[in-house]
Parts: C-alpha cells; sequence; structure tokens
C-alpha cells in the first residue's frame, strides 16, 4: 500500500533490514523485533498458536553481534484479531513474499472491515537471555547463531506454556513453523 512504509518511518519505526538494526544496536538502541515477518503474516490463522522461527535467525546474529540480550515475547489472543485468508491468491502471494520480500495478507475483522475483532489481548515477557559480550562487533559464529536460536525457541515456548491458562489458551499449543522455501544455504547467506 503506497505510502504506509513512509508513514511508518516518520513515526519511529525502523526500516527492518539487517544494516539499519545494526546502526541502531551499535548506539545502544533497544529493538522489539517480530522475527515470523512476511510468511507469518500470510500464515495466521484464526485459533491457532503458531510462529515463524525455524530459518529466521538473523535477529540472534544481530544480538550475539552486538552482545544484546534476546528477551522472548508472546502476544497471546494475537492470531484471534482478524481472519486472514489463506487461500485467495495465496500462490500469488507467496511468491511476491519469496521474490520482493514483502507480504500482502487478506485479512478482515469486525464486518467484514479493517477493525480488529474485540479480543482480550495478553502478553507475556519471559527472562532475558544473556548473550557473550562482543566487543569486537565480529559476525559470530554460526554453531553459535543455531545454538542461541534453539534457547530462543526452547524458552518461548517454555513462557508460552508458562502463561497460556492465565491467557484464556489453555486448550491451544504452540506451533513453531520454519519459514516456507527456506534452507540451510539460504540460512548461512543470512547471517
Amino acid at each position: 500500500v503506497p505510502f504506509i512504509r513512509e508513514y511508518l518511518l516518520f513515526t519511529g519505526h525502523l526500516d527492518a533490514s539487517r544494516g539499519t538494526m545494526s546502526r541502531h544496536m551499535a548506539k545502544g538502541a533497544n529493538l522489539a523485533i517480530i522475527p515470523g515477518g512476511e510468511a507469518e503474516a500470510l500464515r495466521t490463522e484464526k485459533g491457532k498458536e503458531a510462529v515463524v522461527l525455524k530459518g529466521r535467525a538473523g535477529f540472534i546474529s544481530l544480538a550475539l553481534q552486538h552482545g544484546a540480550a534476546i528477551v522472548p515475547t508472546y502476544t497471546f489472543g494475537q492470531v484471534d484479531t482478524f481472519h486472514v485468508s489463506k487461500t485467495f491468491l495465496f500462490s500469488v502471494r507467496e511468491w511476491i513474499r519469496m521474490k520482493l520480500k514483502m507480504s500482502i495478507p487478506v485479512f478482515w475483522g469486525q464486518g467484514g472491515g479493517p477493525m480488529p475483532f474485540r479480543v482480550p489481548l495478553s502478553i507475556a515477557i519471559g527472562e532475558p537471555i544473556q548473550v557473550p559480550a562482543n566487543p569486537s562487533g565480529a559476525k559470530p559464529d554460526p554453531a553459535v547463531v543455531e545454538e542461541y536460536a534453539a534457547r530462543y525457541i526452547a524458552a518461548l515456548e517454555m513462557l508460552f506454556d508458562k502463561h497460556k491458562e492465565a491467557a484464556g489458551c489453555g486448550d491451544r499449543t504452540l506451533e513453531v513453523m520454519e519459514v516456507p522455501g527456506h534452507n540451510k544455504s539460504n540460512s548461512k547467506r543470512s547471517q
């Protein structure tokens, strides 16, 4: 949608590029990142708690490069705020996601419009995962990135299980999905 990016940048949001995030982290900024990105936006399903994290280790790599703690966070109820079509031109939208790195989710809320359904939202914030200091700012070894990515996923799953009853999602499980079209060679390039 034209001008949305510019509006978001004007209101203090950042471009999600590695370079932009790295520059802000080098200045000591704390960032909130939604690692599932465009792949997760297309796959959101009402009533199904799922995240796209496998194959999304760039944020882990940046945290290790800058010595920044990684804080697992989950918003319960978020998947119930809209219906997202998984059928209407899905293969075209997936092609756009893969080639252009942008998402065009077809969604609707109350009355079939853009207002979200009124559902309770609960945010659970876990304990920070401390990473080793890295004064040189060198890119971390891929094996270390994989280790911390696994720690993050395990911590997120524990956080989900610990708080799901209180959030009214006791009957749900968290599915951790892989980025569609992801393979190991892409993973090594992104780190």
